[in-house]
């Protein structure tokens, strides 16, 4: 009957992220609005473990997202648009595991001009630090450091403690994720500062041989920022973590936490996670339908009418406009700043 099971319905109606032509469409409205590197969900490499909740295998549709991606930047004339991953908790993660993935993503997508070696860990925390130290510290058994399989690797920063543990298991930085606002300790925006600051510091360690934890690569914070949350249509015992948009004000308070905090990058969550109501992605007016359910043993199917929320003022594309504000606002403001204190490393 047409129902997404969320609160909003895309403006672009029912679609395929494996359409090159919504694909490109996609791209424009991300480039267009600042946004410079896409992380995309990836569930392992092809086998009949390795796919999403919906048992969809996200491997098969990278070919097509990175062309419809390097297009765009040929049409632009630009390389400021980037696609990368988000490596997923697959059942049988291991560090072996992951170790195999890389080979398989470099040997398959690193030819595509599009394609940048920044790994975003999903729930990075499920594997001890000292197992991941075997990966990415240069010192580890099977340590991809310094080989064809190395990159950038930014864990999970969820519990309180999850900072160090991604220090001590040799990642390159940490992000939050989440758009629930104080969802966890690392999506409550009151520690925002003292984790940016937590992370500085990693940065300018200078550890000596086998205890060297960051050295010169620095460790990179990330914060994650969402127009709201709302996942009651596929996960209605989640209601207390709904947080209404507000228009633009619950975004605009996740923005400026970030701003305050100086992270090295903020992310967005979601470009077009539907079901979670996180998406940014522009969403159709006054759209209806109907939701059924049976009435006892009967036939007949009861339909009541439903109306998808919509954005502030009726303005589809209100959430990639606020994008592109705060963009050209942090931009600015950042360029500024380096101006008048260029060796200061604390800038933003």
């Amino acid at each position: 009957m047409g129902d997404i099971h969320a609160p909003f319905f895309p403006a672009r109606g029912l679609y395929s992220s494996r359409d090159p032509h919504v694909l490109r469409h996609q791209f424009r409205e991300m480039h267009d609005a600042g946004i410079t590197l896409v992380a995309l969900s990836w569930w392992g490499r092809p086998s009949p473990m390795a796919a999403d909740s919906q048992g969809v295998n996200t491997d098969d549709a990278l070919p097509i997202v990175l062309a419809a991606a390097e297009e765009v930047r040929q049409e632009k004339g630009r390389d400021d648009l980037y696609i990368t991953m988000h490596l997923e908790p697959y059942p049988g993660r291991t560090i072996s595991a992951i170790k195999d993935d890389l080979a398989y993503i470099y040997e398959h997508y690193a030819h595509f001009s599009a394609f940048l070696p920044i790994f975003y860990v999903y729930d990075s925390y499920h594997i001890p630090p000292e197992e991941w130290a075997l990966l990415l510290q240069p010192w580890g058994k099977e340590s991809v450091r310094d080989t064809p399989l190395d990159g950038l690797f930014i864990g999970l920063w969820l519990e309180r403690d999850h900072g160090q543990a991604l220090v001590d298991g040799g990642f390159d930085g940490m992000y939050t994720y989440f758009a629930s606002v104080s969802f966890s300790f690392g999506s409550t925006l009151a520690n925002w500062d003292d984790m940016a600051a937590f992370c500085r510091r990693q940065g300018e360690l200078e550890g000596k041989g086998e205890e060297k934890q960051v050295g010169k690569r620095g460790f990179l914070s990330v914060l994650s920022v969402g127009p709201g949350y709302d996942d009651e249509k596929i996960r209605p015992w989640n209601k207390h973590n709904t947080k209404p948009r507000e228009g633009l004000d619950y975004m605009d308070r996740m923005l400026e936490a970030a701003r305050e905090a100086r992270p090295d990058a903020i992310s967005i969550t979601s470009y077009n996670e539907w079901g979670e109501g996180t998406q940014i992605e522009a969403a159709k007016v006054g759209e209806w339908r109907c939701e059924g359910n049976w009435e006892g043993n009967s036939t007949h199917l009861a339909v009541r009418p439903y109306v998808y929320q919509e954005y502030k003022g009726g303005d589809p594309y209100l959430y990639l406009n606020n994008v592109k504000l705060w963009r050209e606002l942090l931009w600015n403001m950042t360029a500024t700043e380096d101006e008048q204190t260029i060796n200061d490393k604390d800038e933003f």
